[in-house]
């Protein structure tokens, strides 16, 4: 997406961690939004500011920049680790876990071949 519009959904940090650029539509709620402390992305009210802060992440440059200087604050607060490697530390926690329980885990794989006891 050239532009990701959110309200109050981890989405508008996903796609900051991909280094796109977001626009929180609050409306007239109380903004619950993680981007009050960290301004990773503008916070709009009503239908007029929401399309300004769209057209304005479109060809205002230096708007978004402003923004995306943010985005490293924003993924340290919000994420743990963006190495890829997030499934082999779920699989090995859980191995663990099973392990330690004296439970056995199984491959998802076809044959459900045993991994651990």
């Amino acid at each position: 997406a050239d532009v990701v519009v959110t309200s109050y959904s981890t989405v508008g940090d996903e796609a900051i961690a991909l280094c796109r650029p977001v626009v929180c539509y609050a409306g007239r709620r109380p903004s619950m939004s993680s981007y009050l402390e960290i301004p990773a992305a503008p916070i709009t009210r009503d239908a007029e500011e929401l399309a300004e802060a769209i057209e304005r992440m479109l060809v205002d440059v230096e708007y978004r920049q402003s923004f995306m200087a943010k985005r490293d604050d924003l993924i340290e607060g919000s994420f743990y680790l963006l190495d890829g490697q997030s499934e082999d530390r779920v699989v090995q926690t859980l191995l663990k876990i099973a392990k330690s329980s004296g439970a056995s885990a199984y491959s998802t794989a076809g044959n459900k071949s045993r991994v651990a006891a």
